[in-house]
C-alpha cells in the first residue's frame, strides 16, 4: 500500500516540486471525501475547506519554491557563475513536450494508449 501512494504521489505531477507531503495527503483525502459523495452538507462544507487549504497551501509553497529559485540565481550571478546561472533560468522557462508512449505490437501494429500498451506488456509478460 505504501509503495502504491509512493508512486501515486511521483506520478500525479512531477513538474510541480512545491507541492509537499502534506499537500498530498489533503489532495488524497480530499479525493476520498468525493468518492464518498458529497450529498451531506457537512461533507460539502469540509470539501470546499480543504480545497480552499489546498489551495492556500500550494500558492504558498509555490512563492516560496520560486523565490528560493530567484535567490539562487541572484547568487550564480553575483559569483559570476555563469553555467549554473543559465541552467537554473533553463530549468524555469524551458518549456516541456509531452511524451508519447508509442510501442509495435508483435503483428506490426503500432500502439498509442496507454492501455494498449499496458495489455501489450502483459501479454509479452505472460509468454
Amino acid at each position: 500500500m505504501e509503495a502504491s501512494e509512493s508512486e501515486c504521489k511521483k506520478d500525479n505531477n512531477p513538474k510541480k516540486q512545491w507541492i509537499s507531503d502534506r499537500i498530498w495527503k489533503l489532495i488524497r483525502e480530499r479525493h476520498m471525501m468525493k468518492t464518498v459523495g458529497l450529498t451531506e452538507g457537512d461533507v460539502r462544507n469540509r470539501y470546499n475547506r480543504l480545497t480552499k487549504e489546498i489551495n492556500a497551501a500550494t500558492e504558498e509553497n509555490k512563492t516560496a519554491y520560486f523565490d528560493s529559485i530567484c535567490q539562487e540565481i541572484e547568487q550564480h550571478s553575483f559569483k559570476r557563475e555563469l553555467r549554473d546561472l543559465f541552467k537554473k533560468v533553463r530549468s524555469l522557462t524551458k518549456a516541456t513536450k509531452p511524451r508519447i508512449l508509442t510501442i509495435k505490437a508483435k503483428n506490426g501494429e503500432k500502439l498509442t494508449s496507454k492501455s494498449d500498451v499496458i495489455e501489450d506488456r502483459k501479454l509479452t509478460v505472460r509468454n
